[in-house]
């Protein structure tokens, strides 16, 4: 675990996020959504990734820290916590942008990690 002085004050992940990135197959990362869905997430239940995602940004999982001129980024890695889905690495990629008073971090994106998916 990487140490981490100031926690973000929440963790938000915007809809469209779920419903036209990460379980999206016709959108900007077709194999994202395809892994995710062949790991039993459902493009009609958003919540389910959401709530997974938000359990995976955990202390505990943090391997990352780094600053640049957009604000603080925060990587876990961790297989998701659900019941469904095989225990798979996860990576995820959080964001507190820079001048942000509400100190919350926003999901940037989620993948497995050494999989290499086509497009990346």
């Amino acid at each position: 675990m990487i140490g981490f002085p100031d926690w973000p004050s929440a963790f938000n992940i915007p809809a469209d996020k779920l419903t036209r990135y990460l379980l999206d197959v016709n959108g900007r990362k077709p194999d994202h959504a395809r892994w995710f869905i062949a790991q039993g997430f459902d493009p009609a239940e958003p919540a389910l990734l959401a709530g997974a995602l938000y359990r995976h940004a955990r202390q505990d999982n943090l391997t990352e820290v780094t600053e640049d001129t957009f604000g603080l980024r925060l990587v876990f890695e961790a297989p998701l916590d659900v019941s469904f889905a095989r225990p798979t690495t996860v990576r995820s990629v959080w964001m507190c942008q820079r001048g942000d008073a509400s100190r919350a971090a926003r999901l940037v994106t989620a993948y497995p990690v050494g999989r290499l998916l086509p497009g990346d």
